[in-house]
């Protein structure tokens, strides 16, 4: 491609960043909007955690769910939120580190656990039951 033709495409310094800051934006503002909280909360939820621990936890408005491993803070709240209907104030997750173990056919992986641990307002709470 001739250098004359090279100079021509180039766009001028405030024009560029003017561009790449309407594309970058409608990017971010659209992919929350078009999403369905239903299909956001199969992606994101797996099940409840259910444990002695986390029944007790559940009294102050803590509860604990088992999350897939790529699932981000955000997800997890966004998920809870349309799902329950409740609001949400704080999450925290964990994440166990994959394991060896020795099955009948040879050595293996297990697969990552992750859980993420979501406080909801004071007053709000999440039946189980409705699941």
């Amino acid at each position: 491609m001739p250098l004359k033709n090279i100079l021509a495409k180039k766009e001028k310094p405030a024009e560029k960043a003017a561009s790449k800051k309407q594309s970058s934006s409608a990017v971010s503002k659209g992919d929350s909007k078009t999403k369905n909280p239903s299909v956001l909360a199969e992606r994101t939820l797996i099940r409840p955690h259910v444990t002695e621990k986390a029944v007790k936890s559940a009294e102050h408005g803590t509860y604990v769910f088992d999350v897939f491993a790529n699932s981000t803070k955000h997800q997890v709240k966004e998920s809870v939120e349309s799902v329950f209907g409740v609001k949400v104030t704080g999450v925290r997750m964990a994440a166990s580190r994959i394991k060896n173990v020795r099955r009948r056919s040879g050595i293996g992986k297990k697969t990552i656990a992750k859980k993420a641990i979501v406080q909801v307002k004071k007053g709000d709470h999440i039946e189980f039951a409705s699941l």
